[in-house]
């Protein structure tokens, strides 16, 4: 049996690289300092974790608790961040100290390729998207993003992203492009303001960042519109989240939707709330 020292470690909190919706990890495995994220299948029956210290990766029963295999890699990799396609079939270990990514057959833990990354990249995360057409792969001593197409197994071209030392489960939620939550609490109200030519009529939007900011808002769009095309605004997470809207017509009532977005670019469910005329 494998005895609990801990729990899985990671570049800075690793209990938070799993994600909420993957099995609980049991009470009776090992981890240390030296292990990486734990990658689980979808059934919940196996994990992967590596273990940057001796260059392997240990396959766990998670059905009895126990290590039944473990994968040797080329001294000086360093296997950390593990990820699973969600259809089950294939594993990805990003090796923080050669720079590479290698593919592991889930069915027979054999190892099918090794992807070259750039020189100094240092892949340390690793997180597939859900349709298992890309690996996204978060490079420590860069500060980037490598994409790897599962079809050929290659790398493409890195894009960049700040990690601003969010917790792993942060980056990793990026990485697989988990939408953000929508912004909660949202008020409108209604003010106008007699000009020398004209009166002024301003509808005024507040709401609050999501509780749950994982992965974090980068920024928010306005739209008034439910189909989303008629965009009216662009407020940055760090701003004060209020959105003014000038000039609006009497005795209208309207409807304003507000969409966090992700700094990778995804966007949540829309928020709505209704402006009423003032009285």
């Amino acid at each position: 049996m494998i005895t609990k020292c801990g729990v899985c470690a990671t570049h800075e909190n690793s209990e938070n690289s799993i994600s909420a919706s993957a099995p609980i990890v049991p009470s009776n495995i090992l981890v240390a300092a030296n292990l990486g994220t734990l990658a689980i299948t979808p059934d919940g029956k196996k994990g992967y974790m590596g273990d940057s210290l001796n260059d392997s990766v240990a396959v766990l029963d998670l059905t009895s608790n126990t290590i039944v295999n473990t994968i040797v890699f080329p001294a000086g990799s360093g296997p950390y961040g593990s990820t699973v396609l969600p259809n089950g079939t294939t594993a990805y270990v990003a090796n923080v100290y050669n720079d590479t990514v290698t593919v592991i057959d889930v069915v027979t833990d054999e190892i099918i390729t090794t992807v070259a990354f750039p020189s100094g990249s240092g892949p340390f995360l690793a997180a597939a998207t859900p349709d298992c057409k890309t690996v996204n792969v978060a490079n420590l001593y860069t500060n980037n993003v490598i994409p790897i197409d599962v079809a050929t197994n290659t790398a493409g071209t890195p894009f960049t992203f700040a990690f601003g030392g969010g917790s792993s489960n942060a980056v990793v939620e990026h990485l697989r492009g988990v939408p953000p939550s929508p912004p909660i609490y949202l008020r409108g109200s209604q003010k106008s303001y007699r000009l020398p030519t004209q009166t002024d009529i301003v509808n005024t939007i507040t709401w609050y960042a999501p509780f749950d900011e994982e992965p974090p808002v980068y920024y928010y769009r306005v739209y008034r519109d439910e189909n989303l095309t008629d965009l009216i605004g662009l407020i940055g997470a760090n701003e004060p989240l209020i959105f003014e809207d000038h000039f609006r017509r009497k005795n209208l009532i309207y409807t304003y939707y507000i969409v966090s977005v992700s700094l990778d670019g995804t966007f949540s469910t829309p928020a709505s709330i209704m402006v009423f005329p003032k009285r």
